[in-house]
């Protein structure tokens, strides 16, 4: 079964917010992979890849690297 956790972490006083995936049914250990985001943030597509390698047998963590889940949608904001 898929299981999917939302871990929240600090760096210095900045609040990050990333999302673990793994198939809690296994009895084996896994190896672990970092899904790192592009420019726009942690956004569903980091989601999906992470989703994607957890259903291959990895444990993904989908990082965020801007704090608080922040996604930019304009250049500006990214």
């Amino acid at each position: 079964m898929l299981k999917i956790e939302e871990k929240h972490y600090l760096h210095g006083n900045t609040l990050l917010k990333g999302w673990i995936y793994y198939q809690s049914d296994s009895p084996h250990v896994r190896p672990g992979v970092l899904v790192v985001h592009d420019w726009s943030g942690c956004n569903e597509l980091a989601k999906e890849r992470a989703k994607v390698l957890a259903e291959q047998g990895f444990v993904a963590f989908a990082v965020d690297m801007y704090g608080e889940g922040r996604v930019g949608v304009t250049d500006e904001e990214k």
